[in-house]
């Protein structure tokens, strides 16, 4: 398997897990974009997110809903937090495999993830 967050979940790639269920895994990434960032990322694999969002809508909310949750574990509830999904060439995405950025823990800027 190619896919490198497929490669992850089955420990076949190193990284710092930061959350983890039956659903879904929350590493940390190689190049963090804030104090806080934490990547979500379903265990199933999907080729992309429309495919994701299209044939998962419930799964979707639970991450949705899983990554809010852990803003507040780290404090970010009351100061404000970024969810970000990318895809596509224009936005530089080079994991096809739907993941979810949590960022937070300072003034972020203007651009997006």
């Amino acid at each position: 398997m190619e896919c490198v967050l497929c490669k992850v979940d089955l420990k076949e790639e190193q990284a710092t897990i930061l959350f983890e269920n039956h659903e879904f895994l929350g590493i940390a990434p190689l190049r963090p974009m804030a104090p806080i960032h934490v990547l979500l990322f379903p265990r199933s694999h999907y080729e992309d997110l429309p495919s994701y969002l299209s044939s998962e809508p419930e799964s979707v909310g639970r991450l949705m809903k899983t990554a809010s949750q852990l803003a507040a574990e780290r404090g970010l509830q009351g100061r404000g937090f970024r969810l970000a999904w990318n895809f596509g060439p224009d936005t530089n995405q080079r994991i096809l495999h739907p993941h979810l950025h949590l960022l937070g823990g300072a003034q972020l800027q203007d651009m997006l993830a």
